[in-house]
């Protein structure tokens, strides 16, 4: 006999079973999530931009609002840089208002009552 190997020893593997063993194929699941998770981020940055968007178009409706009242009653807001403050501000209050709800202690800091005074100064 000769070493001749028989065709039918020669171990044959399709192009499909190649490629589905392969870490970057499409079929394996752990592909599949990190797909999913990867939409799932993007559906969220668009929901983060159009909320974005809409805050962005409000503010400017109240701008455009102030601007013509101005205009119309001939009294001038002075400029002041109370916008810098309103979001961190307003989060804070809520903040504030759920604990209050919820029962928890407040501790009133030194530097909030002198917050307080100037603003109801200016």
């Amino acid at each position: 006999q000769s070493h001749q190997t028989s065709p039918r020893a020669v171990p044959t593997m399709s192009v499909g079973n190649f490629l589905g063993k392969k870490s970057f194929h499409t079929s394996k699941l752990a592909n599949q999530e990190k797909v999913w998770i990867a939409q799932r981020k993007e559906d969220d940055e668009k929901k983060k931009i159009d909320a974005l968007r809409k805050q962005m178009a409000e503010e400017n409706q109240v701008h455009e609002l102030r601007r013509m009242y101005e205009q119309s009653s001939g009294v001038a807001r002075p400029e002041r840089l109370d916008w810098m403050y309103e979001g961190a501000m307003a989060m804070r209050a809520e903040k504030d208002k759920d604990d209050v709800l919820l029962g928890k202690k407040m501790e009133i800091k030194p530097e909030q009552d002198e917050v307080k005074r100037l603003k109801d100064e200016g």
